[in-house]
């Protein structure tokens, strides 16, 4: 009983652990009107819906190294806390350069070691919540 108790408090446990290590990145947010309460799911779609209420106008702009993914995740989240079960991409755009040759060689240890592209995402949003009935 107490080795399963403590498996399901680890994995309690766990999400809060890893969200410690999330990024500090902040989405910006205009609110045109509140949804219902909290979304426990949200779907990124590839068309602007016909359908459904705007709830929100999100916009993060990444630090260089973020990921694409990770910005993404961050406008879901925040969307799905305003009711928001869609989000549509509106705009995306990356700044920077990619490395020609991320990995190098190092004559001086005699190993190869990566170089990290510095690129920055800014990403637009909006969110969109099921219309009130």
């Amino acid at each position: 009983m107490a080795k399963i108790l403590k498996k399901y408090l680890l994995l309690g446990l766990l999400p809060l652990l890893l969200a410690g290590c999330a990024t500090s990145t902040p989405v910006e947010v205009d609110v045109i009107q509140p949804g219902l309460g909290a979304s426990s799911s949200i779907a990124i779609v590839h068309q602007k819906p016909t359908s459904g209420q705007l709830v929100a106008h999100l916009s993060v702009h990444g630090a260089p190294g973020q990921t694409l993914t990770q910005l993404t995740s961050l406008l879901m989240q925040k969307a799905a806390s305003l009711g928001a079960t869609e989000l549509y991409i509106v705009h995306q755009e990356s700044k920077g350069e990619k490395l020609a040759n991320p990995v190098e060689f190092n004559p001086a240890g005699g190993n190869y070691q990566a170089s990290e592209p510095l690129i920055s995402w800014t990403i637009d949003a909006d969110a969109y919540a099921p219309s009130h009935s």
